[in-house]
């Protein structure tokens, strides 16, 4: 309980500093954005871009080798149905997990990390986080839509259940 008052306080302090900051100064120029590391560039110097640099690395890298596991039983299915590849749905006899599956995420995790990094470098977004913003907002606008198409067919189907009684 001593941690969670120690974080609320710490948030509660972090924002009402953060409330107090000239906003001219955080964002850029031309940026409709927050520059995160330009905050912790005002508040704590050089030390505070290192932080930032090194907590938003161990955060992107530690999220994505975490869910490894979990995104490696969804692909073991797919294999298992024949969608891909019959390789990706076999076991492993020391530990009985599915260790081809988790290579395979393993690997198209960090490529994609590292892929999706360099792209707006390469296209010279200069604000990155509102770019990832607005693709975000696109990807949950379509996933709305699609989930509201689908229920709307789904309630004009006949609503005739049939359970089977072995």
């Amino acid at each position: 309980m001593i941690i969670f008052g120690v974080v609320l306080t710490f948030y509660f302090v972090f924002y009402m500093v953060y409330l107090g900051l000239d906003k001219a100064v955080l964002n850029g120029e031309g940026s409709s954005s927050v520059n995160f590391a330009r905050i912790f560039r005002v508040g704590m110097g050089l030390t505070g871009v290192i932080m930032f640099t090194v907590g938003t690395f161990f955060n992107r890298v530690g999220s994505s080798l975490s869910s490894l596991i979990y995104y490696a039983r969804t692909v073991v299915p797919l294999a298992q149905d024949g969608f891909i590849p019959g390789i990706f749905a076999k076991k492993s006899k020391k530990t009985g997990e599915y260790r081809n599956a988790i290579i395979f995420v393993a690997i198209f995790s960090i490529s994609s990390m590292l892929i999706f990094t360099t792209i707006p470098y390469f296209l010279g977004i200069e604000d990155q986080f509102g770019a990832v913003l607005n693709a975000g907002n696109i990807v949950f606008l379509m996933q709305y839509l699609l989930t509201m198409s689908t229920i709307l067919y789904l309630s004009r189907k006949d609503k005739t259940f049939v359970v089977p009684i072995w």
